[in-house]
């Protein structure tokens, strides 16, 4: 019989400070099949959360150690860690990973699409949406995060997506060219897609009564248009990127993103 346990309304912090406390001291770690480094790293990003030093890649590299070593740690007793603990702990790390995916997101102007939603495994549910491309997402009770079923970044590669730098790349590799695009707007490797965007609109004198610009950078061409006029893409950019006269991406973005004092 499948036990269902509610989902764990544990913070980054408190997680830490719950897998900490089921561990043993440094002193008798090894006796308890424990890497006493283990230890010291936890007290460490513990610290680091008490003085708003939150790095989310680190404490989910942390809670992954430790959900792999609390079994071996509590072998010797009689009910073992608890599967109460273990489902509130991988539920943290769920959350964890849904916070950085919405970093990630945030970050390269991403909309998500739907609530999650569970289908009574392992695994929470949504869609993401970027230009005319719908991704379907999914994130674990281990923080992994799945785009379109894959958890990995592409070939040849192949890193699991738990990490910023790995969701973002899996992102990437699902959209074509988009990377080559972040490039190219401003000529130089630009980690924030709006701002990206943000600078060459005013490098263009781009206004809202101006609503449409095309920027030539070598061989790359930029075309941007703003359908003031058009109610089914109101208050929506589009913006089109062709190298050697051939499209490598289109995309559209909501207009509240570049909402920006240089543009009223």
């Amino acid at each position: 019989m499948t036990k269902n346990f509610p989902k764990s309304i544990w913070s980054p912090k408190e997680a830490l400070e719950q897998v900490r406390a089921a561990l043993p001291d440094y002193a008798y770690a090894e006796q308890f099949k424990v890497d006493p480094k283990l230890i010291t790293k936890l007290n460490d990003v513990i610290e680091d959360c008490d003085n708003n030093k939150i790095d989310l890649d680190l404490i989910t590299e942390l809670l992954a150690e430790a959900a792999n070593t609390l079994p071996g740690a509590w072998a010797h007793t009689k009910d073992g860690v608890g599967d109460y603990f273990m489902s509130a702990l991988n539920h943290a790390r769920m959350q964890i990973g849904k916070d950085i995916l919405a970093n990630v997101l945030n970050d390269l102007g991403f909309v998500q699409a739907s609530s999650w939603e569970n289908h009574g495994n392992n695994w929470d549910y949504t869609k993401i949406v970027f230009g005319f491309k719908v991704l379907a997402v999914g994130v674990s009770t281990g923080g992994v995060v799945s785009f379109d079923g894959d958890p990995f970044t592409g070939y040849p590669k192949r890193e699991m997506n738990v990490s910023y730098s790995a969701i973002k790349q899996s992102i990437f590799d699902k959209y074509d060219g988009l990377e080559n695009v972040l490039k190219n707007f401003t000529g130089k490797i630009d980690n924030n897609y709006v701002d990206a965007v943000h600078g060459l609109l005013l490098d263009a004198g781009f206004s809202y009564e101006n609503s449409s610009f095309t920027q030539v950078s070598g061989k790359y061409k930029t075309y941007v248009d703003y359908f003031d006029d058009n109610p089914s893409l109101k208050d929506v950019f589009q913006v089109r990127v062709f190298s050697d006269n051939e499209k490598i991406s289109e995309s559209i973005f909501p207009a509240s993103k570049f909402e920006y004092p240089a543009y009223s």
